[in-house]
């Protein structure tokens, strides 16, 4: 995605391989990497172009194999990090680009302490849009070749981000998506090198996924979180008492494990129990309060909720109340009462939710469940029926979603397959579980 590196080294001794060099302050990209691995003794990764069969230009760094921070890793040492746009590209208004670029830096903010600030004042991050030779020795070269670079932190030029303006900036799939290269690009700012892990967004190549409810790569979680650390955890409420909080870690494999909550999320179900989430397929098991900082508590269910500016929401409900995220960040005015629902007094918990179709949520209360209209904002007057009446052998549910069409609902041990109200099968384990 970045095709040049810009390492800024900082006046004084830095050790790079086995050697000490004495630098003033220096900026290195090369397109001959032999030449700066002989001179220099670096260790150099090749980077393969955006777009194109042609191999693109080749960043220098000092940096282990297998990770993505580097030996002495510049970084901010501060948490309040400002950050200015100089000007805009002429191919999106003024202000799609801002909300593009405040959604990429609230990305980061949710997994770290850090916070961004926009401002027309000489800023941390200056970021502006440019065409070839743009003063800082690293031209661009036209459309297709460089995307855009970004400099460590470190005085002067650290941390800016410079985009090329040749290129065609988009929200969507065609051309380039302004906010996967912002994200990327931001991440370099922050002190992150290139990740050698596809399906990370510091990965070297630019590559476009879902931003529709994006949610972070764990990898890129882990690497921006050994830079800074953690974000500062919620205090706890009253109502949000010691046995809630996260506890060991689960496994869905486990023969006695049962699930808290389920909830399809960009093609990935994401499994819930005990503070923890795990997603289908993948044994990695991921603190809840990682990719959703504001939940510090168990999640009792989870639903796709409703569409705002073409981004998903999702909706995570514990005890009385929801949290609702368009993906890891949490919307203005939340946590809220799950009466907004339209409950009656007596249900002060939501043991599962489904997103069956664009229309209707079913939420599942006991031996109950209720019918949510999304586009009305209201509860069926049908609303409550017994779950037994509707979905055979079973009475009650702990979590429910729905994949590839049918209906998953899981009651204690079992996960029963709904086709429609049939049950087509129930089983201790279904195959996305990919459990052997």
């Amino acid at each position: 995605m970045c095709c040049y590196y810009i390492v800024v080294l900082k006046i004084g001794l830095l050790a790079l391989s086995s050697t000490a060099l004495p630098l003033s302050s220096v900026m290195m990209a090369t397109r001959h990497p032999e030449d700066a691995q002989k001179t220099y003794h670096l260790k150099v990764d090749p980077v393969v172009g955006a777009i194109g069969p042609q191999e693109g230009p080749l960043c220098v760094m000092a940096m282990r194999k297998d990770s993505n921070i580097g030996p002495d890793q510049p970084t901010f040492e501060k948490h309040n990090i400002t950050y200015r746009v100089q000007n805009y590209t002429s191919g999106l208004p003024q202000n799609v680009v801002d909300g593009i670029l405040q959604k990429a830096f609230q990305v980061w903010a949710n997994v770290t302490p850090l916070t961004f600030t926009q401002t027309t004042f000489p800023a941390d991050i200056e970021i502006k849009f440019v065409s070839g030779d743009h003063g800082d020795f690293f031209p661009f070269e036209g459309h297709g070749r460089v995307l855009a670079h970004a400099f460590l932190p470190g005085p002067g030029t650290g941390s800016d981000v410079h985009f090329n303006e040749d290129e065609n900036w988009t929200i969507g799939r065609h051309g380039f998506n302004l906010f996967l290269v912002a994200l990327h690009e931001i991440g370099h700012s922050l002190g992150l090198g290139h990740s050698e892990d596809k399906s990370d967004m510091m990965f070297r190549k630019y590559k476009y996924v879902e931003t529709d409810g994006f949610i972070l790569p764990s990898g890129d979680v882990k690497a921006i979180q050994a830079l800074y650390g953690p974000p500062v955890r919620s205090i706890q409420t009253p109502t949000q008492t010691s046995d809630q909080t996260p506890t060991e870690e689960p496994s869905i494999c486990e023969p006695d494990m049962f699930m808290d909550a389920a909830v399809k999320i960009n093609r990935s179900i994401f499994i819930f129990k005990n503070g923890f989430y795990q997603k289908a397929r993948s044994s990695e098991v991921i603190p809840v309060y990682n990719t959703w900082p504001s939940i510090v508590s168990n999640i009792d269910a989870a639903v796709q909720y409703h569409r705002t500016n073409q981004e998903t929401n999702y909706a995570f409900f514990t005890g009385s109340r929801y949290w609702l995220y368009t993906g890891n960040v949490l919307r203005s005015g939340f946590p809220r009462p799950i009466s907004d629902f339209g409950f009656l007094s007596n249900v002060t918990k939501i043991d599962a939710a489904m997103r069956v179709d664009r229309s209707w949520i079913l939420f599942f209360v006991g031996e109950q469940f209720w019918r949510y209209n999304i586009d009305e904002n209201e509860m069926s007057s049908s609303s409550p029926s017994l779950i037994a009446d509707v979905f055979s052998n079973i009475s009650t549910v702990d979590a429910a979603v729905k994949d590839h069409g049918d209906y998953y609902l899981t009651s204690g041990l079992s996960v029963y397959k709904y086709h429609g109200t049939k049950l087509i099968i129930s089983s201790r384990q279904v195959g996305w579980m990919n459990c052997t």
